[in-house]
């Protein structure tokens, strides 16, 4: 008596893996233990019901849909509201449900019939055999020959290979441009700011500094300030006030390097910097 007063109920699930679990809820909610757990009325009983109930016809219509692309009904059917499910199960269906008709004042059921769907071999072998006879067919068009520029033959396939490569090595040349114009106008504004910091240097200390680690070890710039877009150090002439990078080959002298000078004017840019400014400047 004591086990049937406070064991918890076991789920309608547990000891029929078939039965619907939304079902399960609400006959679980039916013959819970504590009163406050169960239904208040018959509206909230027959409300959660009504959603039982849409959501197995949802789930029908769901499965008849997907049998219907592999060419087989769904013989799932769920009992309506209200209807006796005897008469609505198809005979010899070992599925359906003995159940007594429904009395008076009692509540109407909501369960799913479902009948496993026999799988269409010849469906399956039809759609097989349109996917072979698919791939012969760009089997045959790839390897067809035709003459390239060169006067060469060579296939469909290797035509289109080619073409392929060709786009990603136009991307990857367009990318690697725009890095290197990026890189380009980056030294020059780090260059700038590098200035800045020296003079800032030469306010407080009284005088230029020698090299551009001294700003940094002053607590003035970082150690990214003080290098260009490859990671080459600046390097400072003191005597003559000038901030130099050698720009993307590292070598003094080239025809990329930037010099820097007194007044933070600009003594000396790359050939391809000075072409973007000249394209970039008004007519």
């Amino acid at each position: 008596m004591m086990k049937h007063i406070q064991a918890p109920l076991t789920p309608l699930y547990v000891i029929n893996p078939l039965a619907p679990a939304d079902l399960s809820e609400v006959i679980h909610r039916l013959m819970a233990k504590d009163p406050g757990d169960r239904y208040a009325d018959y509206d909230d009983l027959i409300a959660d019901l009504r959603q039982v109930e849409l959501a197995r016809r949802a789930k029908e219509e769901a499965d008849a849909s997907r049998m219907a692309i592999v060419g087989e009904p769904s013989q799932a059917r769920t009992i309506v509201l209200g209807e006796n499910p005897q008469a609505a199960a198809p005979t010899g269906n070992r599925s359906s449900l003995s159940r007594p008709p429904l009395g008076a004042g009692s509540l109407p059921p909501v369960f799913a019939e479902p009948e496993p769907a026999k799988s269409s071999l010849a469906g399956w072998l039809g759609a097989l055999a349109a996917i072979l006879i698919l791939g012969l067919a760009m089997t045959a068009l790839m390897s067809r020959e035709k003459p390239d520029s060169g006067g060469k033959k060579r296939s469909a396939f290797g035509s289109l290979v080619g073409a392929l490569l060709a786009v990603s090595k136009e991307k990857e040349a367009k990318a690697a441009e725009a890095e290197r114009v990026r890189n380009l106008g980056l030294t020059r504004d780090r260059m700038n700011v590098a200035y800045n910091m020296c003079l800032i240097f030469e306010a407080r200390k009284g005088e230029f500094p020698r090299r551009v680690d001294d700003l940094v070890e002053a607590d003035i710039a970082r150690a990214v300030d003080v290098a260009d877009a490859w990671n080459h150090k600046f390097v400072l002439y003191p005597v003559k006030r000038e901030l130099v990078s050698f720009g993307e080959d590292g070598v003094e002298h080239s025809q990329d390097d930037y010099r820097l000078g007194r007044d933070s004017k600009f003594l000396a840019l790359p050939a391809a910097l000075q072409e973007m400014d000249l394209k970039k400047a008004p007519d």
